[in-house]
């Protein structure tokens, strides 16, 4: 645990009061153990327990960009399908059905996971568009003929401070978003005002191998063996009430999404504050295009996480 260091983002640096220090590993060490772990997860069968430990002997050896979130709220969106209209915020928080559950991003097949997205607005971002075209990739796919979905985002108000580590070290995703542009820049100020060059160097190969494997699309899902990975190794090493901020390739990693651990969130740190429905429509004229609206009233969920719709469109 000695390399555990909160940074505050929007924190002041004083390099004279700053303890430096050093990195003990060698960038050659940092570029072998990335190497061996780009070569297992390009295996026929990756070894998950292998990729784990090599993202360990990384993360116990290097300093981890790590932020509290708090004072804001998530958002997390569900597709109702064959007319469902949920009424409980257990519909909208994590799947609870272990055998329903695929490997994804950073949960293991049967593996329960929170995910959501963060609800600031840039010219290309929107939280909730975020959340949405990540409940349902189909939006996304041009052979898709469908033509009406719904959609429920449910606004979940974070109660406690919530620890994540920052994924967000990708060119791409820095040069669209000046939220991740800003935060990348305290975190290397940072890592410089306490570490050498050489450390900084190696500490941002770390961070842009993992920001760049959370933040790009795959075809092959076992790629997200890596990811996966990377958070049980965080888990073992910070414990399991954690989370994992990242951009969103969904939306050309144009927004940001969060990842928080069900342990975490089943000792309480988020609480449903209310909901509303959306609505998407293909365009008759353009099928590759649709329509989408809010289409109900912005439900309030009361103490025990139920609520109700006065209508839907």
């Amino acid at each position: 645990m000695g390399n555990y260091r909160i940074i505050e983002f929007g924190s002041q640096f004083d390099e004279n009061n700053i303890e430096r220090t050093t990195i003990n590993l060698t960038k050659t060490e940092v570029i072998n153990f990335i190497d061996l772990i780009k070569n297992e997860i390009e295996l026929a069968t990756p070894d998950f327990v292998k990729i784990k430990k090599l993202c360990l002997e990384l993360i116990s050896n290097l300093p981890i960009p790590i932020q509290f979130l708090q004072d804001t709220f998530i958002l997390r969106s569900r597709e109702n399908i064959n007319g469902e209209v949920f009424n409980n915020s257990s519909q909208l928080s994590y799947n609870p059905h272990q055998n329903k559950i695929e490997l994804g991003r950073f949960n293991l097949k049967g593996e329960s996971v929170f995910y959501a997205s963060l609800p600031f607005k840039e010219l290309k971002a929107n939280g909730q568009m975020t959340s949405l075209l990540e409940s349902c990739k189909e939006l996304f796919d041009s052979k898709s003929n469908f033509e009406t979905k719904y959609f429920t985002i449910g606004k979940w108000k974070i109660i406690n401070p919530i620890k994540f580590v920052v994924l967000t070290f990708y060119s791409e995703a820095e040069n669209k978003n000046e939220f991740v542009k800003q935060l990348n820049v305290h975190f290397r100020n940072y890592i410089s005002s306490k570490y050498s060059q050489d450390d900084l160097d190696k500490y941002l190969l770390f961070c842009s191998f993992f920001s760049e494997a959370a933040a790009k699309k795959y075809d092959d899902a076992k790629k997200y063996l890596l990811t996966t990975g990377f958070l049980h190794a965080i888990k073992e090493y910070y414990g399991n009430e954690i989370g994992i901020l990242y951009s969103s390739s969904i939306t050309e990693n144009d927004g940001l999404n969060i990842i928080i651990t069900k342990e975490f969130v089943d000792i309480g740190v988020l609480k449903l504050e209310g909901v509303v429905m959306f609505k998407a429509v293909r365009d008759k004229e353009n099928i590759k295009s649709y329509n989408l609206y809010p289409c109900t009233n912005y439900a309030l969920a009361n103490e025990n996480g139920k609520f109700n719709f006065d209508y839907i469109l």
